[in-house]
């Protein structure tokens, strides 16, 4: 049985969400090659990965609090340059959405 928080399933994990999320982009490759390519679909999933690693991929996505994603983006920060975090910033927001659009019940 799943349970609902804030209308998102809480048993979804990190790396379901992220394979979700990976799939749904493979989708958008194949529906429209010109405007989302492979190599789009490549890169993306490298911050995918990145992002899961930071994340813990068996922590449950629901979990994370706005403190946590602080401390997740700031570890980000430390270890990549100022560019690819804005943008691996901007893949975790992306992300969130799709969960949100996606994922949850509500």
């Amino acid at each position: 049985m799943n349970i609902l928080k804030n209308g998102i399933l809480i048993d979804h994990t990190i790396d379901y969400v992220i394979s979700q999320y990976d799939f749904n982009l493979e989708g958008k490759n194949k529906k429209n090659l010109e405007r989302f390519g492979e190599g789009s679909v490549t890169t993306y999933k490298a911050k995918t990965k990145n992002i899961k690693v930071y994340l813990g991929s068996k922590e449950t996505f629901s979990n994370y609090t706005a403190g946590d994603l602080e401390v997740v983006l700031d570890n980000i920060v430390e270890n990549f340059s100022a560019s690819y975090s804005n943008k691996m910033f901007m893949e975790l927001k992306r992300i969130w959405k799709f969960v949100k659009n996606n994922l949850s019940q509500s």
